[in-house]
């Protein structure tokens, strides 16, 4: 299937598997930031021939131009010079995904692109930070580099990329093992948020991992149900012989029964609203919050952040966005009863919940990821209408 590719794209697919391999390394990193994801970029447009962008696209950029506005109000400006870097990466990638989502055949070799963070992320873990003096009761999955929630991020993309891979092979080998590998995401899942002692990974996981479940299997014959029904039996007889123990011992139980109140992103969040209230027009300027709160900590919440940094314009642009895509899937779906359109729904509705979790319009890997679901929606949209 690889022979198929041009030499740009091959080239442009490499550079971006390098800076996702090497991303918490922060002598390679550099590499990536400064040499591989620009080179990708520009092989993007030799493989499309020119510069394609879909809505999607366009709606970010213009969310990013309203963050350049918004920068002339910034009082620190150090801060944000440093965001205002975040953010260009940010397109340079976005724009990367873009271009490449457009061709149908390198759809799959993108999504690889998260596995691949999923896994070096977890190989950084079990090398630094998983020792014999970890104890999942008190510690989370954490350091200076790998924030503990990182892992919760990459998991749900790479759940979606290996669904996805047993839906894109006509061969049944390729298709199974895609399908064995999905699987293996459910005791991963636990595993990741027991160890990381992040709340958000079963509140993410449960649902997307039970609607691709249901999409994949539940079917009006008995050779479905009958696999369903034991995939379901093996899981609840596993959870109580051995997952209950782990999870009334884990450090995830203590976060889960505390109270709200008590957590430190609670007063964050609360405290980027007011900040927002009180700059509604253009807000502090990107990356100034940190300075605006006691604990000089960022909100952890995307649409909080907006808020506070860019004002309600930068907010309600990124909603429009969202909503975009939200409506086309719904409305597609409603036309041509096709189910791939409410997977696609699906997966927008959990990047909403997720954006509730942590800021990803900053995030080189996390919007990307938003504008290759949204790329081959499109693409998927083009062949069917074809």
């Amino acid at each position: 299937m690889i022979k198929n590719l041009t030499i740009a794209e091959k080239l442009s697919l490499l550079c971006l598997y390098f800076a996702a391999a090497i991303r918490l390394d922060e002598s390679l990193n550099v590499i990536a930031l400064y040499f591989a994801i620009p080179l990708s970029f520009v092989l993007s447009f030799v493989s499309v021939k020119g510069f394609l962008c879909n809505k999607y696209l366009k709606l970010f950029i213009i969310l990013c131009l309203w963050i350049c506005l918004s920068y002339l109000g910034a009082e620190y400006i150090e801060a944000a010079n440093r965001q205002m870097k975040q953010i260009l990466g940010v397109v340079l990638l976005c724009v990367t995904i873009a271009n490449l989502s457009r061709k149908e055949k390198l759809i799959p070799y993108l999504y690889f692109i998260y596995i691949i963070l999923f896994v070096a992320a977890y190989k950084y873990a079990l090398d630094h930070v998983l020792d014999s003096n970890f104890d999942f009761s008190e510690d989370r999955l954490n350091d200076e580099k790998l924030n503990a929630n990182t892992l919760a991020y990459y998991l749900f993309f790479n759940t979606v990329a290996l669904f996805f891979g047993g839906e894109f092979f006509s061969d049944k080998r390729c298709s199974m093992f895609f399908k064995l590998l999905f699987i293996c995401v459910i005791p991963v899942s636990f595993l990741t948020a027991i160890l990381t002692g992040s709340r958000q990974v079963l509140i993410i996981q449960i649902p997307i991992i039970l609607f691709f479940l249901a999409f994949r299997y539940v079917k009006v014959n008995v050779k479905s149900m009958i696999y369903l029904s034991f995939l379901l039996l093996g899981l609840f007889i596993l959870y109580n012989t051995v997952g209950a123990k782990f999870y009334e011992n884990s450090y995830l139980k203590y976060r889960y029964e505390m109270d709200i109140k008590d957590d430190e992103r609670f007063y964050l969040l609360n405290r980027a609203i007011e900040v927002g209230m009180e700059n509604p027009l253009f807000g502090v300027g990107p990356g100034n919050y940190l300075y605006y709160n006691q604990v000089k900590g960022f909100s952890h919440c995307t649409y909080t952040e907006l808020f506070a940094n860019t004002g309600i314009v930068g907010l309600v642009l990124y909603m429009v966005l969202i909503f975009v895509f939200m409506r086309r899937q719904w409305l597609r779906f409603r036309f041509y009863k096709d189910k791939m359109f409410i997977a696609f729904f699906f997966i927008g509705v959990i990047f909403i919940l997720d954006n509730m979790f942590y800021v990803f319009y900053t995030n080189l890997w996390l919007m990307s990821f938003f504008i290759l679901i949204a790329g081959h929606s499109e693409v998927y949209y083009k062949r069917l209408i074809r």
